[in-house]
């Protein structure tokens, strides 16, 4: 009898959990000019686009992630295109962005914010001691130690969002990895900017 109660406890608090996210989520829509109305519910991409979401947002504890599904969600939405191909990209974007730790999309902007700066460090003398000083400062914020960045990256690499850069490796540095135009397309997609 006590098995029963406490799985009906259970059950009503991931039901609580989940109806709270999904309410964040039409708060996160709401509060950026993308509402559903009845007319968009009788459109089928738009129907299976919200429960795809919806499932993934239902099953993600990290509030910033359940953000970036929604903003997924409103870009896909406001642009309109439904066709096959636009259902495809949303889709990709959505079980890339489900695999993906919250560390792992820091870790993405990091890369970012690394390669920027290298460009603007290159040309000058003290540009290793730059670049280890930035790194370190960079891996605080993953938060990763430098000596597990190699393949914390590595991983990465399966969303086609970095790729290895020998020209980067031949520095002798820590970071060879570089963003991907994939990347910024679907940061664009996020809604973020670089």
């Amino acid at each position: 009898m006590g098995l029963s109660v406490a799985a009906e406890q259970a059950k009503e608090a991931l039901t609580k959990a989940s109806m709270q996210r999904l309410q964040d989520f039409i708060s996160d829509l709401e509060s950026n000019n993308c509402h559903l109305t009845v007319e968009d519910l009788k459109q089928e991409p738009i129907i299976h686009a919200s429960c795809l979401v919806s499932e993934n947002i239902a099953a993600t504890r990290n509030r910033e992630k359940r953000r970036y599904f929604a903003f997924l969600f409103m870009e896909f939405k406001m642009r309109g295109e439904f066709s096959d191909t636009s259902m495809d990209v949303f889709e990709e974007d959505l079980r890339i962005l489900a695999d993906m730790s919250e560390r792992e999309m820091r870790l993405l902007i990091v890369i970012e914010r690394f390669f920027k700066f290298l460009e603007e460090v290159n040309a000058l003398p003290d540009r290793t001691e730059r670049l280890r000083a930035k790194f370190e400062e960079l891996c605080l914020e993953i938060p990763a130690d430098p000596e597990e960045f190699k393949g914390l990256a590595e991983r990465l690499t399966r969303t086609g969002f970095v790729v290895f850069s020998q020209g980067l490796a031949n520095t002798g540095f820590l970071v060879a990895y570089r963003p991907t135009q994939n990347y910024y397309k679907f940061k664009e997609r996020l809604g973020l900017k670089s």
